[in-house]
């Protein structure tokens, strides 16, 4: 996350509970050539245009005891909630039904079904869908 924040477009969030230790938290950034998911994604992409514009959902995740609370839904909204891009887009792994869910009940599209980006590593999907209160060509 710390090499994230440099990255222009940097927006995220953290809570904590009563005692201060971390229980959720999202952050994303603005993506652009020369990046390292960029670069391998956008070969990948039906729709090139897919990464114009765009803001790249990077980590979403809630501890396992706060799960089931709205925190992760309330977050997503949060970090999308008025940001200056046109789209998003994240990766999932294929095998994450949850996760999967998760986004396609917030109007997640999927543009890439299965790509690995590490040899021997595991499949993930390329999710995405417009910023809302964005005009989309």
């Amino acid at each position: 996350m710390e090499r994230h924040a440099l990255y222009p477009g940097f927006r995220g969030y953290l809570v904590r509970d009563e005692s201060g230790a971390a229980v959720a938290m999202v952050y994303g950034t603005r993506t652009a050539p020369g990046q390292w998911w960029h670069d391998l994604v956008l070969p990948q992409l039906h729709e090139p245009q897919a990464l114009n514009d765009c803001w790249v959902l990077t980590e979403l995740a809630v501890v396992p005891a706060h799960q089931g609370r709205r925190l992760g839904g309330l977050l997503h909204d949060l970090v999308l909630d008025g940001l200056p891009f046109r789209r998003a887009t994240l990766s999932t792994q294929v095998s994450n039904t949850r996760a999967r869910l998760f986004y396609e009940r917030r109007s997640w599209r999927t543009l890439v079904p299965s790509m690995i980006f590490s040899p021997g590593g595991e499949p993930f999907t390329i999710l995405g869908r417009d910023i809302p209160g964005r005009q989309n060509p």
